[in-house]
C-alpha cells in the first residue's frame, strides 16, 4: 500500500542524509521539512530562538498537506522532519498512511556532529530540542552511531520485518478449481491433461516490431507491464493518477512521465488495488512464472523488482522473440489498420515466421466521424495504389489492402461497432453519405448508416478471400471526452453498454449465415445477451461462432458466467475457442492459463454432475484450450 516515512530526530541526528539515502533505495521523493518553514521560522531560529507551537501549526499542516497530495497521487515520499512532539506528528499523521523513523542518539555524539556541520539552528539549541523530545513508542527506532550506509540498511531491514520487502507471494496450484475437493481434484485432473499445450493467440494487440527485430529489447519494466496496458491505466486513473503520470503520450506535448523508474513506482505503490482482479492475477503469475521473481510488489520493495527486472530484460534471454519461443505459442495474431503498411510483417513474413500475422481492421477508414478519417482514406489510395475518390474506389482499395494482409499470412479481419446494426444501402444512399463525409457534413446518422452497411460488405469480400470476420461490439469508447482530448484514442476508457442482437444483426445473417464460405466470430461486452441471444443464434446458423468473455469479462467468474449462459444452448462446438486479446505480452500465458484453468473446473462440475462423462471432458478440454481456436481462425 502507499506510504510515507518520516525520518524524525532531533538536529544533527542525520535526517537528510538519511533520507536522501534512503529515498535513492526505495525511489521516493525526497523532502527536507526545513525547506518548508515559513520566513518567519527561519528567522527566528536564526536569532537563536526556540520556536513554539504556534509557529510550528502552519509549518506541521503543510507537510501534512504535502504528503495527503503525494499519497492521493501515489508518489512515495520520504521526508526529513525533527517531528519532537507526540502532537506534531498526530497532525502529520492526518495525511494518512504515514510511518515515522526515529533516528536515536545521544546528547554528546549528536553536540559533535552539530559543531562540525553548518546549520542554521546554533548547536547550543540542542539542549532544548532533547528537553522537547517525546519519544515515539510507535516507530522504526535506529541507532545512529553507526556510519550512514549501516544506519540505512538497518532501516530497510527493519521494514523488511513487517514484511514489505521480501514478503514472497505463492500461486495456490488449484486455483479457480473451487473448494469443494472432488470438484477439484477432477479439475486439476483435466486441468493436467492441458496445461501444456502449445498457445494459439489468434487475436490481440502486441506490437509486431517486438518481434520482427531479433535485437528488440524491453526498454523497461515500465514499457512492459504497465504503459501498454489499458487495465492497469483504468485502475490506477480512477485513484486520480493521471495518465501523464503512467507514461501516456500527450496529443499536445505537453509534459508526460518518461522515468520508468517513477512510473513503476506508481504502479508498485498502488498494486494493491488490483487483489482479486484478473490484473493481480496476472501480474503475479507473469513475475513468477516468466521472470522467476516471487516479491510481493509493493512500495517498498519497488525498486528492488524494478532492478530485478532491468537486468533480466536486457538479456537475449527475455527478448520479446526468446519469450515468444518459451511461451510455446503456435499462433499470434497482431490487429492491424487497414492503412498499416505492414513493414513489419513483412520482415517477419521474409524470415519465415509464418505463425505471427497480421489481422485486416478498417474502423478508421470507415467511421466516418473519426477525426482522422480524412488522413486515413489519402493514406488508403497511397498505400492500395487506388485514388479514393469515391465509395465505388474506396471499395476498391479495402479489397486491395485486404489481399497484401492475406499475402503476409492474415486469416481474419476485426470490426468494432457500438453496436450490431447492419442494413444495405443503395447506391444513391451510398453516393450521398460519401459527399457528405468528403466534404466534412457527415452526420452521426450518416456514419451509423455506413458503418452498419460496411459490415455487411466486409462480410461479403470474407466470403470472396475467406477472412474470419470478428465483430465487437457493446463498448462505448473513449466515454472519458477530456482524456481523449488530452491523449487520444484507446487508452482504457472503455464503457459496456447495452446490446442487441437478433434484429440488428438479421440483415447481414439473412444474407451470408448460412453460407459454408462464411465465418463470423462475435464478440460482447452486454453479459445478459449471452443467453437471451447470442447462445441462440450461434446454435442456428452455421456461419456464427461466439467468441470468448471479452474486455472485463476476461476473468474467471466472468468466463464462468460465459460459459454457463452459452454451453446448454449453443453447446461447446459453437464457441470460437479463446484469445488473449492483449497488449500485454508477457501477460498472454498467465491469460490462457486462467481460461484453461476455468474450462478444467467448469467442465469438472458437468462430469460430477452426470452431464458428461470423463472421457468427453478430456476431449472438450483440449478443443476448448487449443483446437477450437485454431478451428474457427482457419489456422493450419
Amino acid at each position: 500500500m502507499n506510504k510515507a516515512y518520516i525520518i524524525m530526530g532531533v538536529s544533527g541526528s542525520g535526517k537528510t542524509a538519511v533520507g536522501k539515502k534512503l529515498a535513492q533505495k526505495l525511489a521516493y521523493f525526497f523532502y527536507d521539512a526545513d525547506d518548508y518553514h515559513p520566513s518567519e521560522n527561519i528567522a527566528k531560529m536564526s536569532r537563536g530562538e526556540p520556536l513554539n507551537d504556534e509557529d510550528r501549526l502552519p509549518w506541521l499542516e503543510s507537510l501534512r498537506n504535502l504528503l495527503q497530495e503525494n499519497l492521493a497521487l501515489g508518489k512515495p515520499s520520504i521526508v526529513a522532519c525533527s517531528a519532537l512532539k507526540k502532537s506534531y506528528r498526530d497532525i502529520i499523521r492526518q495525511a494518512g498512511e504515514v510511518e515515522f523513523i526515529y533516528l536515536k542518539g545521544d546528547f554528546e555524539m549528536i553536540l559533535d556532529r552539530m559543531a562540525k556541520r553548518q546549520h542554521f539552528m546554533k548547536p547550543e539549541m540542542l539542549q532544548s530540542q532533547f528537553e522537547t523530545l517525546e519519544e515515539p513508542k510507535n516507530a522504526i527506532t535506529i541507532d545512529i552511531s553507526k556510519d550512514l550506509e549501516t544506519v540505512v540498511n538497518d532501516i530497510l531491514a527493519e521494514i523488511n520485518k513487517s514484511g514489505k520487502l521480501m514478503e514472497k507471494w505463492q500461486l495456490n496450484p488449484n486455483r479457480f478449481f473451487g473448494s469443494e475437493s472432488k470438484q477439484q481434484g477432477l479439475a486439476a485432473e483435466i486441468y493436467h491433461h492441458i496445461k501444456d499445450l502449445p498457445i494459439v493467440s489468434p487475436h490481440g494487440h502486441v506490437p509486431p516490431e517486438w518481434l520482427s527485430d531479433e535485437d528488440f529489447r524491453f526498454k523497461s519494466a515500465a514499457e512492459l507491464f504497465v504503459i501498454p496496458d489499458h487495465y492497469i491505466l483504468r485502475m490506477l486513473h480512477s485513484q486520480g493518477i493521471p495518465l501523464a503520470n503512467l507514461g501516456v503520450k500527450t496529443q499536445d506535448g505537453s509534459w508526460f512521465e518518461t522515468d520508468h523508474r517513477k512510473i513503476w513506482q506508481i504502479f508498485a505503490n498502488n498494486f494493491y488495488l488490483f487483489a482479486a482482479t484478473p490484473t493481480g492475477t496476472w501480474i503475479k503469475d507473469e513475475l513468477i512464472n516468466v521472470f522467476g521473481i516471487d516479491l510481493s510488489l509493493n512500495a517498498s520493495n519497488a525498486d528492488l523488482i524494478y532492478d530485478l527486472l532491468q537486468e533480466k530484460i536486457q538479456t537475449k534471454e527475455f527478448s520479446p522473440r526468446a519469450l515468444f519461443n518459451k511461451f510455446n505459442i503456435e499462433y499470434l495474431a497482431t490487429t492491424d489498420a487497414a492503412t498499416d503498411s505492414l513493414e513489419h510483417h513483412k520482415k517477419l513474413h521474409d524470415e519465415g515466421f509464418g505463425n505471427i500475422i497480421p489481422t485486416f481492421r478498417p474502423d478508421a477508414v470507415i467511421n466516418l466521424k473519426n477525426e482522422d478519417w480524412h488522413e486515413n482514406i489519402a493514406k488508403l489510395s497511397e498505400l492500395s495504389g487506388i485514388d479514393v475518390v469515391d465509395y465505388d474506389s474506396f471499395i476498391l482499395a479495402l479489397q486491395n489492402r485486404r489481399e497484401y494482409f492475406v499475402a503476409m499470412g492474415a486469416t481474419a479481419s476485426d470490426h468494432g461497432a457500438e453496436t450490431a446494426y447492419t442494413e444495405s444501402l443503395s447506391s444513391s444512399e451510398l453516393a450521398g453519405v460519401w459527399a457528405r463525409a468528403q466534404s466534412n457534413q457527415a452526420t452521426h446518422e450518416d456514419a451509423k448508416r455506413f458503418t452498419a452497411h460496411m459490415l455487411i460488405e466486409m462480410a461479403k469480400m470474407s466470403l470472396d478471400d475467406g477472412l474470419v470476420m470478428q465483430l465487437h461490439v457493446g463498448s462505448y469508447r473513449n466515454h472519458d471526452y477530456g482524456s481523449f482530448l488530452k491523449y487520444g484514442r484507446d487508452i482504457g476508457a472503455d464503457i459496456p453498454i447495452k446490446a442487441e442482437w437478433t434484429k440488428n444483426l438479421r440483415p447481414l445473417l439473412n444474407k451470408f449465415g448460412n453460407s459454408s464460405k462464411f465465418s463470423l466470430i462475435v464478440f460482447t461486452l452486454d453479459e445478459s445477451s449471452y443467453s437471451r441471444e447470442l447462445a441462440p443464434l450461434a446454435g442456428y446458423y452455421p456461419a456464427l461462432k461466439l467468441g470468448p468473455p471479452w474486455w472485463f469479462f476476461d476473468a474467471p467468474k466472468g468466463m464462468e458466467r460465459y460459459l454457463q449462459a452459452v454451453s446448454e444452448t449453443a453447446g461447446f462446438y459453437n464457441l470460437a475457442g479463446f484469445n488473449d486479446d492483449t497488449r500485454a505480452f508477457a501477460s498472454i500465458p498467465a491469460r490462457h492459463d486462467v481460461w484453461r484453468r476455468i474450462v478444467s473446473k467448469f467442465l469438472a462440475s458437468n462430469t460430477l454432475d452426470g452431464f458428461l462423462d470423463y472421457s468427453e471432458s478430456l476431449e472438450l478440454a483440449h478443443d476448448m484450450a487449443y483446437q477450437q481456436a485454431k478451428r474457427s481462425y482457419k489456422l493450419p
